[in-house]
């Protein structure tokens, strides 16, 4: 495989404004041609190339800022000289042209659709549309004959990359995890013509040492017994350890509960096939390998628009409301609306995949403060919570699609009267969520169908942090919490989060200006609206 990448933004001045070059046009020189190896033909740069952005003083190179710089928007924002404007951005971009033309790299890109000169509005349009191009990946064939005598003088170096989906077995599961997808559709046909995914350059490749001993947890021919019961349920640390000492001959009593399990045939468990090492990934050493990937690299729309334009398609159509509370009795509960108030569904989530998530998060704090208490060492509950939100925000992701819906959440930042439900965590399951839905794609769907993995959904800017977003991600919403005051008072949390939601839709739909929608609702608006939808306490 070749691969090849050109950055234009860096790349052309690097080549034709190098320090060299530069330095001719300080010392006097009317134009300076450029040849070599690298060049197919030659390239002129003349002095009024140069004066663009540069200039001398007192024999010293000067920069021009950027409002003094004549192709550039800020200078036709300052001077308002339209005329002088359109006739250095052709002439920046006839010299941008030459340099493609001579620059033997571009040879590898197809540069045949850049449009006529006099068609680019601006410097920066014309910079995207080539970068566009930049990028390519070729197959070329090598006889075999040729690597094995490479590799046999040590001159090359083989490596195999593996993970969890190229390993063939009965074990795994049949549809592959998202980033294995990924990685195949970069070298695919389909990818080569739609240009969706980049391979980026800063390919990490590293060593890490074994870090743990190579324990035996469960010796061949030992009895492992499941933490979960035949229903699913997840047993105290203390029943699993009892009854597999009990098993492994190494106890003759059974704690009352565990010889109940065992008598209601509730425990399952079975004979280790060979020994199981503990963690045997960190006993040994490994190389590993991270490649960053652009998807939608050609996409030229402004992270800082998006929430204007989800507004204006929530504008354009009526769509439902999703409530989303955490905490109380349940880990989660989840409430859909219609645009009318009319419940469509509602459903408790404290399970996934027939793991009950509530019963083990219990099951390990009481473990936890036993642990405290009697100087024990304490197992994590981080992991739980953190593979608790991943299941929930795939769920939600579903919905979204399913029911055409946005996503309202509780906003505890701005609430002090909340603080000890845990803002951190909830606000790092809405940065979780933003994160899944800026480019949502389904893997059992077709490449290009929408929804499939080269032609994503994408329901939410780019986000690193909450900060700024204010009261909307894209389709995610943030309300205060309620206090109570005026509201029914058997409606649950995430219903009247829904209504909310509706709430929010409905001034969207009356703003005259999508720029300046006001989500944020006082508890007179918020009664008021509940009065209409003949709502009452």
């Amino acid at each position: 495989m070749v691969y090849k990448a050109f950055d234009f933004i860096k790349g052309m001045p690097a080549v034709v404004f190098s320090k060299m070059i530069l330095q001719k046009f300080v010392d006097g020189a009317s134009e300076v041609v450029l040849d070599g190896e690298q060049f197919s033909a030659a390239l002129m740069v003349t002095r009024a190339d140069f004066e663009q952005k540069y200039y001398v003083q007192n024999g010293k190179l000067r920069e021009r800022e950027p409002e003094n710089v004549p192709y550039l928007k800020q200078y036709l924002t300052k001077t308002g000289d339209e005329a002088g404007y359109k006739a250095a951005l052709a002439q920046r971009i006839d010299l941008a042209k030459r340099f493609i033309k001579a620059y033997k790299d571009f040879s590898f890109f197809d540069m045949s659709k850049l449009r006529e000169t006099l068609d680019y509005e601006s410097w920066t349009e014309f910079i995207t549309h080539v970068n566009e191009f930049t990028y390519g990946l070729r197959w070329q064939k090598i006889a075999e004959a040729s690597v094995e005598d490479l590799v046999e003088a040590g001159d090359l170096f083989l490596f195999r990359l593996e993970n969890k989906d190229f390993i063939k077995s009965s074990l795994n599961p049949e549809v592959e995890d998202e980033q294995t997808q990924l990685w195949r559709a970069l070298f695919n046909e389909i990818n080569k013509e739609e240009r969706i995914l980049k391979l980026l350059g800063g390919v990490e490749v590293y060593y890490r040492p074994a870090s743990a001993p190579a324990m035996v947890s469960h010796k061949q021919g030992s009895v492992i017994v499941n933490k979960l019961d035949h229903d699913h349920n997840p047993l105290p640390a203390e029943i699993v350890r009892n009854i597999s000492q009990y098993l492994n001959g190494k106890t003759k009593e059974l704690l009352p509960e565990a010889a109940l399990l065992m008598d209601q045939g509730k425990v399952k468990w079975k004979k280790a096939a060979q020994d199981i090492i503990k963690d045997k990934r960190y006993t040994q050493e490994q190389m590993l390998a991270h490649f960053p990937i652009a998807i939608n690299y050609r996409c030229t729309g402004n992270d800082y628009s998006f929430n204007k334009d989800m507004r204006a398609l929530l504008k354009a159509k009526q769509v439902n409301s999703i409530g989303v509370y955490l905490g109380g009795d349940n880990l989660a509960e989840v409430v859909i609306v219609s645009p009318d108030g009319k419940i469509v569904y509602q459903k408790v989530y404290n399970e996934f995949n027939s793991y009950n998530y509530y019963q083990a998060l219990a099951l390990r704090e009481e473990e936890r403060i036993e642990a405290q208490r009697n100087w024990l060492q304490m197992e994590k509950i981080k992991n739980l919570r953190l593979g608790y939100m991943a299941a929930l925000v795939s769920e939600l992701s579903k919905l979204i699609l399913k029911y055409d819906a946005i996503v309202v959440l509780e906003d505890l930042s701005k609430n002090k009267r909340d603080r000890v439900r845990a803002p951190k965590l909830y606000m790092q399951f809405a940065l979780n969520l933003a994160h899944k839905l800026n480019y949502l794609a389904l893997k059992k769907r077709e490449p290009k169908e929408p929804g499939g993995l080269l032609n994503g959904y994408q329901l939410a800017p780019k986000v690193v942090g909450l900060a700024g977003y204010a009261n909307q991600i894209g389709c995610v919403f943030f309300a205060l919490p309620s206090n109570g005051e005026g509201e029914p008072k058997h409606a649950s949390k995430a219903y009247l989060l829904a209504l909310k939601g509706c709430l929010m839709l409905q001034r969207i739909h009356r703003a005259q200006n999508l720029d300046k929608v006001d989500f944020m609702l006082t508890q007179n608006q918020w009664l008021s609206f509940l009065k209409e939808q003949g709502i009452s306490s």
